[in-house]
């Protein structure tokens, strides 16, 4: 009883093996017709050129997130060189953000910057059709970016608040 019982295990084993888990085509066989329609899909969708980038909606600038000292600093600060009255220029934003380096997202050539995140504010001001970009740290020290700088990283690429 023993050995027919191993006689049968083996004897499953063997039909397994010879069969596989499924049907499989041999190598030499042509694809069918609805393989030849499907590589052909798959090719044409690899074949399109991807976008070159994905469109983003504009949000609306946020204001509100800086602190009242810091900006009425920087309005202080934008109405002596500008010389107007320190209540015209409008503020456009103030929004926290994490710069990804001590330039502060506004480098100049030939500096060296802390290679670090440095958590800010990123405050622009508009007067007579023309927009002032100060870039701050959380220190509260402050500057007028110039050369028009980079955006900020998008929220949640590294923002650490």
């Amino acid at each position: 009883m023993r050995r027919s019982a191993c006689l049968a295990s083996v004897m499953a084993v063997s039909l397994a093996a010879g069969t596989g888990c499924g049907t499989r085509p041999a190598a030499d066989t042509p694809p069918s017709g609805d393989e030849l329609a499907r590589r052909s899909a798959v090719r044409e969708q690899l074949d399109k050129p991807l976008p070159e980038s994905v469109p983003r909606e504009a949000a609306p600038p946020v204001t509100g997130e800086a602190p009242a000292e810091l900006v009425l600093r920087i309005r202080e600060d934008l109405a002596q060189r500008t010389g107007v009255d320190p209540t015209v220029p409008v503020l456009v934003r103030a929004e926290a953000v994490t710069w990804p380096d001590g330039s502060l997202g506004c480098p100049e050539p030939g500096m060296a910057y802390t290679q670090a995140l440095v958590p800010g504010y990123w405050i622009v001001f508009s007067h007579d059709g023309q927009e002032y970009d100060y870039r701050a740290s959380a220190r509260g020290n402050f500057q007028l970016c110039a050369t028009g700088g980079l955006r900020p990283p998008p929220r949640g690429d590294y923002d650490t608040r």
